[in-house]
């Protein structure tokens, strides 16, 4: 998509791939809905989480379908079936979450994405 926008930095763009969110997310928890035979659910090992959100854009709604196919897939969703994890299926760890993984890692219990991270990136 040579035009793709961001609404925050081009607002008046005409293909805005990246658009404000219906309900704002930032500093906001929410249960993700991990799908099997994903890299996310390989990380995970359930089929849910929840998670910390500092953002208030994401994947616009009516982009979903062109941009979600093989080998870019949706592999974690949102309570009414939107993008929160996007990943490249034959890429070793070629994850994008809209959350923020960080916010609830720590030394004793890091979180499993980052973990994934870390052992893919160690080969």
């Amino acid at each position: 998509m040579p035009h793709a926008e961001h609404e925050e930095t081009c607002p008046e763009g005409d293909t805005l791939v990246v658009t404000k969110l219906y309900c704002s997310l930032k500093e906001q928890e929410q249960s993700v809905q991990i799908l099997r035979e994903t890299l996310a659910f390989g990380a995970y090992q359930q089929e849910s989480a929840a998670e910390k959100f500092m953002c208030n854009y994401g994947l616009n709604p009516d982009y979903r379908y062109v941009l979600i196919r093989e080998p870019l897939r949706m592999s974690g969703i949102g309570p009414d079936g939107e993008a929160r994890i996007v990943e490249l299926h034959d890429h070793p760890f070629y994850v994008v979450t809209l959350f923020v993984p960080q916010l609830t890692s720590t030394a004793d219990r890091p979180h499993p994405l980052i973990v994934e991270f870390v052992r893919a990136s160690s080969y």
